[in-house]
């Protein structure tokens, strides 16, 4: 018998996502207020379970408090650009869809969803499949097929030899790979405002 798998979704990813690629084409409900990335997230969503039919699915999110490395580190994040309003008037329609699909929220203040997902991923019994755009969550992902990632990029399942395929580093290099990458990005960006 297979063994039960629980989808752990990336809520911020899929929301950001949703929002992205639906905001040339606005939908608005009769009060003024934006839903066009409500309505994709839920298609999203309802696409997954079709898909790929999880026995379980749960959701983090990041909470709206400080998190405790920006507490530790006031620069933390302090490159990122504040969220769109129109994404922010629709944080509580992409809370609206999970409860009526009937998926737990897990979140906690001063934590990231990142956080929450590298809890769960521990904590949770059956395997796991993390359902994130966010390359840092591959770090998870365990060779014993436990901690598996859906890149939501490539629509596809990725465990540890496709991590280490698809990136040249094993997912327990993943953090030192992106930093190099994301500073060498950073460095080049800095040279072009040089010259």
């Amino acid at each position: 018998m297979a063994k039960e798998v629980c989808f752990i979704l990336d809520a911020s990813s899929f929301q950001y996502r949703a929002f992205h690629a639906s905001k040339e084409r606005p939908t608005f409900t009769n009060e003024g207020l934006p839903n066009y990335a409500v309505n994709l997230f839920s298609r999203m969503l309802s696409s997954l379970r079709k898909e790929h039919k999880p026995d379980y699915m749960v959701a983090a999110m990041d909470c709206k408090e400080p998190t405790f490395r920006k507490k530790l580190y006031p620069q933390y994040k302090a490159q990122r650009e504040d969220p769109p309003v129109h994404y922010l008037q629709q944080v509580p329609g992409f809370r609206n869809v999970l409860r009526e699909y009937h998926i737990p929220i897990y979140e906690k203040p001063g934590y990231e969803a990142d956080d929450i997902i590298g809890t769960l991923c521990q904590r949770i019994e059956c395997d796991v499949v993390i359902a994130t755009g966010d390359k840092d969550m591959a770090q998870l992902v365990e060779m014993s097929g436990h901690v598996k990632i859906f890149n939501m990029n490539k629509n596809k399942i990725f465990g540890y030899w496709d991590v280490e395929k698809e990136y040249g580093v094993t997912p327990a290099h993943m953090i030192d790979y992106l930093a190099l990458v994301r500073h060498k990005r950073q460095h080049t960006r800095l040279q072009r405002r040089r010259t």
